[in-house]
């Protein structure tokens, strides 16, 4: 089946400001994302990246420290969910994540994946 195309996302504040930014690659099944916050904005939490596909049930993808890159492979289900469009979404965690299956926190950015 063909890959679909590289796309990539601006996680943005509230007030307008990017956060984060996400490209996926839909060859290698991952999400490389880049944070743009100052390492040890806040040191006593965590900011952990959700995928919100199109029925509205976040994912986690991982953690993701303050200044920092980093990939972040995908299962099989999660990548084909990974169309065009999706929502990316990074929430303020307790330290080491969200204890639920969904965002404990506030959410502190949220983008949507646009081919590039």
């Amino acid at each position: 089946q063909p890959m679909g195309p590289m796309m990539n996302a601006r996680l943005m504040s509230d007030g307008g400001q990017p956060l984060f930014l996400a490209a996926y690659d839909p060859e290698r099944k991952s999400i490389l994302v880049a944070s743009l916050v100052p390492p040890g904005a806040d040191p006593d939490h965590s900011h952990e990246l959700w995928l919100i596909p199109a029925d509205g049930k976040p994912r986690s993808l991982g953690l993701i420290d303050p200044g920092a890159s980093k990939t972040m492979p995908m299962s099989e289900p999660m990548a084909d969910m990974t169309t065009e469009g999706v929502s990316l979404a990074v929430s303020v965690e307790p330290r080491g994540g969200s204890h639920q299956d969904r965002p404990s926190g506030p959410v502190a950015a949220v983008g949507k994946l646009a081919r590039l």
